[in-house]
């Protein structure tokens, strides 16, 4: 994982991987790769990250990860805050969209952007 700089990222590989409840500092986009699968598991509710799926999940909010593949391959990125606001004034976020990021998890859809960012993340790391 590192964390230095406006956009973090962090690369995890293994084989039927867990990790109990935690927290980050930061927001989190994580995807899997290949033909992984996994769960985001929150207090009440289970977010599935696959091929066609991400799942952004606000910074302090407890989750757990669990795969549902034999393997685990997992990219997530981590954005500043300063990183966050510049990409809010970008797309023209109403305070009302930039809090709902900010407190809420949510399963995204894949694109030819998230795509792009998430290649280019994985060349950094």
């Amino acid at each position: 994982m590192d964390l230095r700089g406006t956009l973090g990222v962090a690369y995890e590989r293994s084989v039927d991987f867990a990790k109990e409840s935690h927290i980050h500092d930061r927001h989190m986009l994580v995807c899997s790769r290949g033909s992984s699968a996994m769960n985001i598991v929150g207090t009440t509710k289970r977010y599935r990250a696959d091929g066609r799926h991400l799942v952004w999940v606000p910074r302090h909010v407890p989750h757990a990860d669990e795969s549902l593949t034999p393997l685990y391959d997992t990219l997530a990125i981590y954005p500043s805050s300063a990183l966050i606001r510049a990409a809010a004034a970008e797309l023209q976020l109403h305070a009302a969209e930039l809090e709902e990021l900010r407190s809420r998890t949510v399963v995204v859809r894949c694109s030819a952007f998230f795509d792009e960012l998430l290649e280019r993340a994985a060349r950094v790391r």
